[in-house]
């Protein structure tokens, strides 16, 4: 008969968020992307408590609060994809700076961060536990660096100067009665 009909079929490929879990620090932004799918897509956070993201390009900022939440990517035909996200508290280091004695001893805390914390020494000529952060100055005077890290890859440093000695000066004054 000759009739023929020709079509056009067009295969996209399965829509997918990336990456497909994410730790973020609280009011901090992250970058969701996406592959395959038929755009135009819209990014949504379903559950977040208080997050927020750009629904045109994936741009996320996380709460100033813990906790967890949902990524949602939807194309035009209403395929979706899910990212889970892990919101924490930034890595911070106490004290940041100070000054000690030669042989000193100081214990650094760490908060914050995703997983065990861990101490070592950045730089300088001191000792630092590795799991209580007990720094120990040098025997002589300097500056060190000692940094506390989490589990995935965060860090934050702490300076130490150390002195040789620390005098009062003078060593002894005398006052008269009422005087200042």
């Amino acid at each position: 008969i000759g009739n023929h009909v020709n079509t056009i079929l067009t295969v996209n490929t399965a829509l997918a968020i990336t990456p497909t879990s994410a730790n973020i620090a609280a009011n901090s932004d992250f970058s969701f992307n996406y592959t395959g799918g038929v755009p135009p897509v819209t990014y949504s956070v379903p559950t977040g408590g208080g997050a927020f993201i750009d629904p045109a390009v994936g741009t996320y900022t996380a709460p100033a609060t813990t906790g967890a939440g949902t990524v949602l990517v939807t194309d035009a035909l209403g395929h979706t994809s899910t990212a889970s996200v892990n919101h924490y508290n930034p890595l911070a280091i106490s004290p940041t700076t100070i000054t000690l004695g030669i042989n000193a001893v100081q214990v650094f805390t760490g908060s914050g961060g995703v997983g065990a914390l861990t101490y070592a020494m950045f730089s300088g000529a001191g000792t630092i536990n590795a799991t209580t952060g007990s720094y120990t100055a040098p025997i002589g005077a300097g500056t060190d660096v000692v940094q506390v890290s989490d589990t995935i890859g965060n860090s934050v440093t702490a300076t130490i100067t150390v002195v040789s000695s620390l005098t009062i000066s003078p060593q002894t004054l005398n006052l008269p009665i009422h005087s200042t």
